[in-house]
Formats: C-alpha cells, structure tokens, sequence
C-alpha cells in the first residue's frame, strides 16, 4: 500500500496590529488574534516573530507587538505590509500536520499635539503669558538627545530648535526656544510660558509648534498671541536753570538734574538742546546751559519758559524704551551796577 501525506493547505495567514496600542495599557491594539481555517486546529508554534510575541490561547494563536517598527518617512498613519511573520504548526482532521507562515502588517502611528488655547489672546511686550500642549509621540517615542551644538531635533517652534535650559529659576529639562519676537520655554509636563521682547507691537503673532517622532512622522499645532507695547507715560519733563551761573565757576544755577519718574531709568539721550550740554550722571540727566539766551526786551529778572529742550530714552521695568522731551527754562540774569 502506498501511504500518503495529503497536500499542505494553500494559504498563508495575515493579521493587522496597531503601534498605538504599544504602552498604553487602554488601548490593545497592538495584540491580535489568528484562527486556523476549518478543518484545522493549532496544535504549536513554530518560531516567533521579531517584533512580538506569540502564544496559544483557546485554541488561537495571539500576537502581540512589543517593538515599534522603523521604516522610510512616510508622512502620516500607514501600514507597513509583512512587517512581522510567526510560524504555526497547524492539524488536520487526520492528524496531518502543516506549518503556516502567518504575515503581521503593523499599523504606523503618528505623534499628537494640541494646545489648551488656539488663541492667547494678549499680552504687553516685555511680560509673559502661559498655557499648556499636550504631546503624544506615540509609539514610536522621539529622539531626545541634542545634536552637536545642543540643539534639540523632535519639536521646533517656528522653525527654531531648542536648548536646555540652564539656571535655578528654570525647571529641569525645561526646553528654551529663542526667538526673534521673544522666548519661549516649555517644561517636561508641556506647560509654557512666552516671554514677549520689549518693544514690540505684533497683531496675530503665531507660535507654529511641530513635533517629530523616532521614525520621522510629524505633527503640529499653531497658537496665535498678539503682542502689544504698553502706553507710552504721559509726561513732560521740565526744568529750570539760570543764566547767572554763566561764568561762576562758584555759582552752579546753570547747571540742573533731571530724574527719570518712579518705575522707569534712564538709558540714553537722544537730542541735546541747541543752548546747552546733556550727559548722564548716576543714572540721572544732568543738564548744562552754556549760552545765554536771546529774548524780547523785557526788564528785570524773568524766565524763558522752554527757551531749550533736550530728548531722553527712559525704560520701563519690562524693558520697554520710550522718548521723553525735557523742557528747559532759563532765568534771564540782569546786569547790576553800584556807587
């Protein structure tokens, strides 16, 4: 008698997971299960896959992926065909037994951003404003470690890599992005602040924020600030100095000092007036009148009122810088004669 082994079944087994499901204990995704087609039981495993783990449960075959997979950066969720494969041992009615080549095509997940507020609404230049991003990477995690001059390559804010930030008043691993328009610093739990530069007047400005995970998948998300320079103060500065010290050397009336109002410092001079010398001093304006003035007749003492002026940049505590005119009055000195 010939005795026969019937032909092994023509087909080959294909299952789907999900890198999503990878560390999130909600979400199983990334586990499935295989049955053997009618007429057939599973009756042991021949070799695993490299990416998961395979046992027999009920009678099934379970897969579950452990790893996420690399691939070529293809923008977006997408599936990477046969990214796996296990071995079973299958038997038929008969007690004939086959192995199967059982494929796995792994679902690719993307990393996830979003913010708390789209819109920041406003904030004074020179202050700051905070929120909050939450950021998923996914599966794929990111690559965290900085390149050769400390920059880091997984989030960007307006095209703008970020350092470490450094200093006791900073969080550790705060993310520091320096830009044009101000700083913006983003703690390990994904809340931040934005320190606006002083100076400035922007409507609509936007923070682009774009993740980027382990294996070049991207994701994004846009919140949008307007950025406004506070008032300028309303004030004039004014002053008064006199003729008569012209030429003392022991009268000093020709020279005054102007102080800077409460919450704000001199920083530079602007214009100096057309009948004297302006340079600061500790901090304060110190003014010298060096000409005498020209006037109508009029007798006796009397006051030029704004006969000069001189400009000043004053700074706020934010660092916002302003220009303040400092009128100067001069008291006309009258000649003296006696017996």
């Amino acid at each position: 008698v010939d005795i026969t082994k019937p032909d092994a079944p023509e087909f080959t087994g294909e299952v789907t997971v999900d890198e999503k499901g990878l560390g999130d204990t909600a979400d199983t995704s990334e586990t499935v299960t295989w049955t053997a087609p009618d007429g057939y039981t599973v009756v042991g495993i021949e070799s695993n896959g490299k990416l998961g783990t395979t046992e027999i449960v009920n009678g099934e075959v379970q897969y579950t992926l452990t790893s996420a997979i690399t691939h070529e950066t293809v923008q977006g969720t997408n599936t990477a065909d046969n990214a796996d494969s296990f071995t079973v041992t299958i038997k038929d009615a008969k007690g004939n037994t086959y192995p199967v080549k059982v494929n796995v095509d792994v679902v690719d997940d993307v990393p996830t951003i979003s913010a708390d507020k789209a819109d920041l609404g406003e904030v004074k230049s020179g202050n700051i404003i905070s929120g909050k991003f939450d950021v998923d990477f996914g599966a794929d995690s990111a690559n965290y470690q900085p390149d050769g001059n400390g920059n880091f390559d997984h989030i960007t804010v307006n095209g703008v890599k970020p350092v470490l930030g450094q200093g006791e008043s900073v969080e550790v691993g705060t993310l520091v992005f320096t830009l044009e328009q101000g700083t913006l610093y983003l703690a390990p739990n994904g809340s931040y602040s934005f320190e606006a530069k002083p100076d400035q007047n922007i409507t609509d400005f936007k923070l682009n924020v774009l993740i980027t995970d382990a294996d070049g998948d991207t994701a994004g998300t846009t919140v949008t600030v307007d950025i406004t320079k506070p008032d300028a103060p309303e004030f004039t500065g004014e002053v008064t100095v006199d003729e008569k010290g012209l030429g003392d050397t022991a009268d000093t009336s020709e020279t005054v000092t102007w102080t800077a109002p409460d919450g704000y410092t001199v920083v530079g001079i602007e214009s100096n007036g057309k009948l004297g010398t302006t340079e600061i001093v500790n901090g304060e304006v110190q003014y010298t009148l060096t000409s005498a003035i020209t006037h109508e007749t009029v007798q006796g003492a009397n006051t030029a009122d704004n006969a000069d002026s001189f400009t000043v940049t004053i700074k706020d505590a934010q660092g916002n810088t302003y220009d303040v005119t400092v009128n100067v009055d001069v008291v006309d000195d009258v000649p003296t004669i006696s017996a």
